[in-house]
């Protein structure tokens, strides 16, 4: 019996660009059993809940803008019972290796999960769906292993698709659900956006500054979601002059808006900071 016997996956897509590549690449993983399709249900936490309906002892949650190597399944499903056997608290195990470098893309997409410590957790539907989820499982006494094999390739898509990708990133850490370190600061995008002057880096820069003109945004990602700014444009045939002129017009809005944000975050990050050396020097 292969370790395959016991995994459904689930292939969470919403038509980008890049699903062909990674459906493909998932189909060549010589499945036992049939791939569960999960299209265009919204918002995020959604989809990725109707694993929950999973039937067998595994299930693997791959999104559509990830291509697999050959075999990573097998090597996964493998590696999650293996260190199950030591570590029964794992319930989930994370690609965390891959292949492309690539300035616009981040994330991962991909994740294993013993589905009855799934079924105790579930898929909380706030902006970063997998960190809160995390926070809940360490908190019933359960944990995440990143697995040591090499993923494969995650896929850059369209403009749009850059667009919406760091709306959210900017969105979550905004939302207090990303680490200080794990930020996509407006300034990072804006001076590669300048650096490289073209449109894909535009789009970039604009969902980074859209996330604080958007304001509060309490769901998990929902693909139809603009920003004031996204909202006017036709990504496909925006040009690159277009996306530059909407980011530094919206400038002045922005910093009135981030402002405070940035200062709320950075204090309480300076907090933070100042007890861990409070405690370092009290126990030395």
């Amino acid at each position: 019996m292969s370790a395959l016997d016991e995994l459904t996956t689930y292939f969470v897509t919403t038509d980008r660009v890049t699903a062909p590549r990674a459906l493909a690449a998932l189909e060549a993983q010589n499945l036992p059993r049939p791939i569960e399709l999960v299209r265009n249900v919204r918002p995020l936490a959604a989809a990725y809940g109707r694993s929950l309906a999973c039937q067998t002892e595994f299930c693997a949650i791959i999104d559509d803008d990830v291509a697999l190597q050959p075999g990573f399944l097998q090597k996964a499903v493998e590696e999650l019972i293996h260190v199950r056997r030591s570590r029964p608290d794992v319930f989930i195990l994370a690609g965390i290796h891959f292949t492309d470098r690539d300035d616009l893309i981040a994330g991962r997409g991909v994740a294993l999960y013993h589905v009855p410590s799934l079924r105790k957790v579930g898929f909380p539907d706030v902006p970063h769906v997998a960190r809160r989820q995390r926070a809940m499982a360490e908190a019933m006494g359960m944990s995440l292993h990143g697995s040591a094999h090499v993923v494969g390739e995650r896929l850059r898509g369209s403009t749009e698709d850059i667009y919406k990708r760091f709306l959210w990133f900017q969105l979550r850490w905004l939302a207090r659900l990303d680490p200080w370190y794990r930020r996509f600061p407006p300034s990072q995008t804006l001076i590669r956006a300048v650096a490289t002057n073209d449109r894909d880096h535009w789009a970039a820069a604009m969902g980074t500054i859209d996330a604080t003109l958007a304001g509060d945004v309490p769901t998990s990602k929902d693909e139809l979601f603009r920003g004031p700014l996204g909202a006017t444009v036709d990504f496909e045939s925006a040009t690159v002059a277009q996306c530059r002129r909407l980011v530094l017009g919206a400038m002045p809005r922005f910093v009135r808006a981030y402002l405070p944000s940035f200062l709320g975050l950075a204090a309480e990050e300076a907090a933070r900071q100042s007890m861990k050396a409070f405690r370092k020097l009290r126990s030395g």
